[in-house]
């Protein structure tokens, strides 16, 4: 067997997960709400992150959020994790793929654009590997023409566009915690509130 993902672990992280066993609560405890604060202020967006299990289900919330009906549209990168399509089509949703560029693996305005309708409810950006897509003219198109922005920011723990954390542009923004992302904390997923409310992050 080969073991493509070798974690690091040493003598502080272990004694910080005896202290949790210790408090016996395995869910949402004091260390929970004390990382989720902390992780809020790091990236800018104190006070708007809420801890779910997962960063797929943060894109199910969202979508759930959207209120979407039979014929509205999302559009979101044809290289992506199916998560994001089956949120949207969980919901009653029709996802429509767009483009992405051949070396990023992330969708530009434009290619968003071509797959852009008057059905169109949201629009689903990812940052690849750890990359910034082209989040700031996405993020800006999206509010001059009333389209909910969600952020697909799970690969991206960490990485900035001019100082700001990818995954505080959308409205709500996910990141993730899973075992192969840049931060892990064995499994688990954050997701940003929606602009001016809440945000979330998940683990998976």
């Amino acid at each position: 067997m080969i073991n493509l993902f070798q974690p690091q672990v040493g003598a502080e992280p272990l004694e910080a997960v005896a202290g949790v066993f210790e408090e016996r609560r395995l869910g949402h405890g004091s260390r929970t709400k004390a990382f989720e604060a902390a992780f809020a202020e790091h990236f800018g967006t104190p006070g708007h992150v809420a801890f779910v299990n997962s960063a797929t289900s943060g894109l199910f919330l969202a979508a759930e959020a959207l209120g979407l009906r039979d014929g509205d549209e999302v559009v979101l990168p044809s290289r992506s994790y199916l998560a994001a399509a089956n949120a949207v089509l969980a919901h009653g949703g029709r996802p429509v793929f767009c483009d992405v560029d051949p070396r990023r693996l992330n969708p530009t305005w434009e290619d968003i654009e071509a797959a852009v309708t008057e059905r169109t409810r949201a629009v689903v950006a990812l940052h690849h590997a750890g990359h910034p897509g082209d989040i700031e003219r996405i993020a800006a198109r999206c509010r001059e023409l009333g389209i909910v922005l969600i952020e697909d920011a799970a690969r991206s723990v960490g990485s900035r566009v001019d100082r700001k954390a990818v995954g505080a542009f959308g409205d709500p923004g996910m990141w993730s915690l899973a075992a192969k992302k840049g931060l892990v904390t064995g499994d688990g997923g954050r997701r940003p509130a929606y602009r001016g409310r809440a945000q979330s992050s998940g683990f998976g």
